[in-house]
């Protein structure tokens, strides 16, 4: 009889610690579960936040573009003339968008003369289709073959691309 108590009693321990590790297991998928759960949902906040403070930007930069020609002006100038010297010497066709055309083909000459000036050889062509941006330009060599987009749009994307961390830094009181 003692035997069959003390079997039994073997048989019931392991069974307890078998339960009992059964039990950490699913309790650690459980938790591992929760806390994936938890970074989803925490890394869709910050994206939906990144995304508002770039759409913010993005509407603020639409109307800087609308409402101050003026200073637009010397931006759009200032965008065409580093594209062109990124790319260097030859002959590059200008791309802006519909509402711009006038102002960017009222200055292509002064360019290509500041150009001269430098001792830089460069022919200026307006596109004859107007690019779908906000603003800024994107110039093509007179082959197609290079291309460097210097428009608004590309402009914001590349400050976000660098500056991604940064603002989630700040907007989530210094924890990236």
């Amino acid at each position: 009889m003692r035997e069959a108590e003390r079997r039994a009693e073997e048989i019931l321990k392991a069974r307890v610690e078998e339960a009992r590790r059964a039990a950490r297991r699913k309790l650690r998928l459980e938790l591992h579960r929760a806390r994936l759960e938890g970074s989803t949902r925490l890394q869709k906040v910050k994206n939906e936040l990144l995304e508002r403070v770039f759409d913010e930007a993005t509407a603020r930069l639409r109307e800087f573009v609308e409402r101050s020609r003026e200073e637009y002006a010397r931006v759009l100038r200032d965008l065409i003339v580093e594209a062109l010297e990124a790319l260097g010497e030859g002959e590059f066709v200008v791309l802006v968008n519909k509402r711009d055309w006038n102002l960017a083909g009222s200055m292509l000459p002064s360019i290509e003369e500041e150009a001269r000036r430098r001792g830089r050889s460069l022919k200026l062509h307006l596109g004859e289709e107007a690019v779908d941006v906000m603003g800024g330009a994107v110039i093509l060599s007179a082959d197609g073959r290079v291309i460097y987009n210097n428009s608004l749009e590309a402009r914001l994307e590349h400050v976000k691309n660098m500056l991604a961390g940064e603002v989630l830094r700040i907007l989530m009181g210094g924890e990236p």
